[in-house]
């Protein structure tokens, strides 16, 4: 069994066949079809795990082995994989701001500044603070003292 080996898988679209075909780069015979990308994705899968002769109850992943798919449609430029590209850097881009903020929502409300004020400082909900930090914290006042006029005095 081969361990910790990376696959390219190649789907490609067929108008006429209204299927994906997929090819495992360099498994010559190793190919499946589906009639979505999803289901040819799982299938070209499935006959890897078939070719590698792995255990019926492993799974590539189990192995060590990766796939990396590289679906195309012929004819179409090539804006889809740069698309897809960009989409998985700005995903990694969010959730590295996603942490950042959580930490600076902590440590503003550490020091003592009001979660609503935290809120305005990041750009986010003074409730997002709130769940950001467990609720840890306080509020900037949202009114008159008690006994003051018009608070049941």
């Amino acid at each position: 069994m081969t361990m910790g080996q990376v696959y390219t898988v190649e789907y490609e679209w067929g108008p006429a066949a209204r299927s994906w075909s997929a090819l495992v780069v360099g498994v010559p015979g190793c190919h499946s079809q589906g009639r979505s990308l999803r289901e040819a994705m799982a299938n070209i899968r499935e006959a890897l795990e078939l070719w590698l002769d792995l255990d019926p109850f492993a799974h590539l992943v189990d192995a060590g082995i990766r796939v990396v798919d590289r679906p195309r449609v012929p004819g179409i430029s090539s804006d889809v994989a740069s698309i897809a590209a960009e989409r998985d850097a700005v995903e990694r881009r969010v959730a590295g701001l996603a942490d950042r903020t959580s930490r600076a929502a902590r440590e503003l409300v550490e020091r003592g500044v009001p979660m609503r004020d935290a809120a305005v400082m990041l750009g986010i909900s003074h409730q997002r603070v709130g769940q950001l930090t467990g609720g840890r914290g306080r509020s900037a006042s949202r009114g008159a003292a008690i006994g003051s006029p018009g608070r049941g005095g």
